[in-house]
């Protein structure tokens, strides 16, 4: 189990960099004109399609075995992205309503995305692999 568990926690540790990257980018190089409500919507549509391409490409290169492993793969990455945006939320000391403002997307927060493509990429990915969709 742990040896097919790896790869997946490794994949995520890879997306959790590119968060990180992806929100120093934000925080220093979109215009600083922007407001924080655009400059945080351009941010997650970045990171929604970096989390795309990166997990399409491991999902190509490390296949899981079956739709079950796939989504068993989604599963594990958005539980992780949660705990790890919650943790981090409460250390800075935000309160959980303020950690699910974020969530709102019909008050044009966007960042649900992330957790929802975490979970769907892979079994999303693995289904267009096996249908041969050449992605």
């Amino acid at each position: 189990m742990k040896e097919i568990l790896l790869p997946y926690l490794l994949a995520w540790l890879g997306m959790l960099v590119l968060a990180v990257v992806n929100g120093t980018i934000r925080d220093f190089g979109y215009p600083s004109s922007w407001p924080s409500e655009k400059a945080h919507r351009v941010s997650t549509l970045v990171l929604v399609t970096m989390f795309w391409v990166f997990g399409v490409w491991f999902v190509r290169h490390y296949p899981p075995k079956n739709v079950n492993l796939a989504w068993q793969m989604g599963v594990l990455w958005c539980v992780l992205t949660l705990l790890f945006e919650f943790g981090m939320g409460k250390k800075a000391g935000k309160s959980f309503n303020e950690m699910l403002e974020a969530y709102n997307i019909f008050k044009g927060n966007l960042w649900i995305l992330v957790p929802l493509s975490t979970l769907l990429i892979p079994p999303v990915a693995f289904l267009l692999l096996m249908n041969g969709k050449g992605i």
